[in-house]
């Protein structure tokens, strides 16, 4: 079961891979991802999450296949 993890704007920049592709476990949320991709407990505050393009909250369930793609609040001004 593989998986496409993707780090968006400076989150790209603060883990160095932009995308790379994961196995995932059978129950794995999104932050089981995050947790396993970065080696951090937390994503910073703010951090959102969409899988396959939706926004999900971080206890979503990523199903094979599936692209997570993590990223800072949008900001605007």
């Amino acid at each position: 079961m593989v998986i496409k993890v993707k780090f968006l704007a400076s989150l790209a920049e603060c883990y160095d891979d932009k995308e790379v592709l994961f196995r995932k476990n059978e129950e794995d949320s999104a932050l089981d991802i995050w947790i396993r991709s970065t080696g951090e407990q937390r994503p910073p505050e703010g951090t959102l999450c969409a899988v396959n393009f939706k926004k999900v909250e971080f206890d979503n369930v990523v199903h094979d296949e599936d692209e997570v793609a993590f990223f800072p609040p949008v900001t605007g001004g």
